[in-house]
């Protein structure tokens, strides 16, 4: 590449990915937009990762390895590979995933001749059975067509809260921080950041992310979901928190904004998270996830019930369904959480009348 900056820098988190790394090194190093640099940041993986990285780093000068000292988790390492990133544009794709050959070109072009500092696509899901779009495009058809985004006007856009998939301009991202403190719904924070400070968002019409659903016995960690509810509600809680001050501090319509984004979150995210937890074969989880729960319900601010009011409802339906299968003492914390609801449903009610 000589003295000259690559068009993109590709940040690759890898955390004991040895199955899957060589298919998405492929992909990134067959890109039709040849002009990358490629950041692999280990994780301190316990398995043959780092090896096959190292490979690959031996064979194309493109790629700029790096191990990070202990295993601190995938917020780390993104946050390493961007402190490193030279490239005008960034795009940050898991250790698992994989994109299709002409994604970095039609990303870039767009990026250049639409000068936008954000440029996002369709995404799919796969596995051994094949592909399918991920769902919120299906439920916002908008969100497949070609042009400009006004988040304003297609607030929508704020269910795409992953940061992978997406190309930044260097310059709107290169002093933001992902969370090293969450392990769950890190990305939120940072995409959403990125979505603010952008004053170009533009979309393809393009797949321009392949996403995959491991259907053997490791899994990523978004599918660890079911197996530690509790923590990722704990994380998730954090998030939304987080999220909510980015709103306040960048956006003027960020009440309508935020409610978007926490319908998203709390029936996506935060009702996987809860429903687990109840129905975990352990009565102490389901007593702790309960009791997470309603502590949270009880300090959210009061604009939230108003903006959300449908969402709440909803909420306390689904409660109200799952509680014949629960035992005695977790239906009672299961009410209590419903009458929290609905006294502050009541409350916000009460307010707007006078």
């Amino acid at each position: 590449m000589g003295e000259l900056k690559p068009k993109v820098s590709v940040i690759v988190p890898m955390y004991n990915v040895e199955e899957y790394l060589q298919e998405t090194i492929e992909s990134v190093l067959s890109q039709t937009l040849q002009e990358i640099e490629v950041i692999l940041v280990d994780d301190q993986s316990s398995d043959t990762t780092y090896q096959i990285a190292t490979q690959f780093a031996a064979l194309d000068q493109r790629i700029v390895l790096i191990q990070l000292t202990e295993n601190k988790g995938v917020s780390s390492a993104r946050n390493a590979g961007v402190s490193k990133a030279q490239g005008h544009y960034i795009f940050l794709i898991d250790g698992d995933d994989t994109i299709p050959e002409d994604t970095l070109e039609l990303m870039y072009s767009a990026a250049i001749q639409k000068r936008a500092d954000l440029v996002t696509g369709i995404y799919q899901r796969f596995d051994s059975q094949g592909y399918s779009t991920m769902s919120f495009f299906d439920q916002f058809p908008e969100l497949k067509k070609e042009g400009y985004i006004d988040i304003n006007e297609r607030s929508e856009f704020l269910y795409s809260v992953y940061c992978w998939g997406k190309l930044y301009r260097r310059d709107i991202v290169e002093k933001m921080k992902f969370l090293e403190n969450l392990s769950f719904a890190e990305d939120h924070v940072f995409t959403i950041e990125a979505i603010l400070r952008s004053e170009n968002i533009y979309n393809l019409a393009n797949v321009v992310y392949n996403y995959r659903n491991r259907d053997r016995e490791t899994e990523s960690v978004t599918q660890k979901i079911y197996r530690d509810p509790m923590n990722n509600l704990l994380n998730l809680i954090s998030a939304i928190t987080a999220v909510k001050g980015i709103f306040g501090k960048k956006s003027p319509d960020s009440e309508n904004l935020f409610a978007t984004y926490f319908t998203r979150v709390i029936h996506w995210n935060v009702w996987a998270s809860v429903s687990n937890g109840l129905l975990s074969l352990n009565t102490s989880n389901r007593i702790q996830t309960i009791v997470i729960f309603i502590d949270w319900l009880a300090h959210l601010d009061k604009e939230v019930y108003v903006t959300n009011k449908e969402d709440f409802l909803l909420l306390s339906y689904r409660i109200k369904e799952i509680m014949d299968v629960l035992d005695i003492r977790t239906i009672q914390k299961c009410k209590e959480a419903i009458a929290l609801i609905e006294q502050s449903l009541s409350k916000t009610n009460t307010q707007s009348l006078k």
